[in-house]
């Protein structure tokens, strides 16, 4: 299960890559293969805090990771 920190980490990061707080169809589409959630937990799990604390500490870590790339992206535009 992912750290209470990793758990405010990714929620940072995807606000500041440009997703925001709320599970979307965008930040659904963005992720790598592996790490996904499915249309029934984006309508059950409202926000990315939540749905980030189903990731194992492994998934969150590559979550962060990607994330930081985007963020990365998103400030060099």
């Amino acid at each position: 299960m992912a750290s209470a920190k990793q758990i405010t980490y990714i929620t940072d990061l995807a606000v500041t890559a440009g997703y925001g707080k709320h599970l979307s169809s965008r930040l659904a589409a963005d992720l790598p293969r592996d790490i996904s959630f499915s249309s029934r937990d984006a309508s059950r799990l409202q926000t990315v805090q939540a749905w980030a604390a189903t990731l194992s500490t492994a998934q969150a870590s590559a979550v962060i990771d990607w994330l930081l790339a985007k963020t990365k992206t998103a400030k060099a535009s």
